[in-house]
């Protein structure tokens, strides 16, 4: 029986600034991970030129979008309510 393993990891700092006086609000890293196995052959990946499209279907990108999550969900819990100037 073949076998094979991929991991990837990424990493993103994180800085949420108030723009109109420079003050640094909030900072962090956040990471993200992904393992893939393959117990019935060898993983072959292809490369798609442009963008991210080259790390389609593969932990990389699996490692991306748990990163991004993490950011978004940092960016929310970390901004104060009196920056939202949505209004209905």
């Amino acid at each position: 029986v073949l076998g094979a393993m991929k991991k990837a990891h990424v990493a993103i700092d994180i800085r949420v600034i108030d723009t109109r006086t420079s003050r640094l609000v909030a900072a962090t890293s956040v990471t993200g991970s992904a393992t893939d196995f393959n117990l019935g052959g060898l993983i072959v990946g292809s490369r798609v030129g442009g963008g991210l499209g080259g790390y389609s279907k593969t932990p990389v990108e699996k490692a991306i979008r748990v990163a991004l999550s993490e950011a978004v969900n940092f960016i929310v819990t970390k901004t104060p309510q009196q920056y939202y100037h949505y209004q209905q």
